[in-house]
């Protein structure tokens, strides 16, 4: 996936829409917006107002905090992103192998399965 660098939004507003390529059709293009919920935007910039505050020389404000917030949603959620689609996609193949073992039946087994002798 790659990330248009004018994907950054410039807002308050914790969102951001990176263009990705499609990596089946190169020309196509996907636009895929990752936002937070308006609650854990503002977790999200409460924490970094106190992480700066705690770690660093200056603090930070809030405007400061959202932008900081956005360019991280922007650069480094896409990452984030498609390591946990990844993650999900492995899950399921390996329980969608574990369905042949659950449900699927053997074929043909008539003459292998043990049946009563005919008399």
């Amino acid at each position: 996936m790659q990330v248009d660098e004018k994907a950054l939004v410039h807002s308050h507003q914790a969102a951001a829409t990176p263009v990705c390529k499609n990596a089946d059709n190169p020309a196509t293009q996907i636009t895929m917006s990752i936002e937070l919920p308006k609650h854990a935007q503002q977790q999200a910039i409460t924490s970094i107002e106190r992480y700066f505050r705690e770690n660093m020389d200056e603090p930070i404000g809030n405007m400061q905090s959202g932008a900081l917030l956005n360019f991280f949603l922007a650069e480094i959620g896409p990452t984030i992103y498609n390591k946990a689609i990844a993650d999900v996609q492995e899950n399921m193949q390996a329980r969608l192998q574990e369905l042949d073992y659950e449900v699927g039946k053997e074929e043909f087994g008539y003459w292998t399965a043990k049946r009563p002798a005919r008399r």
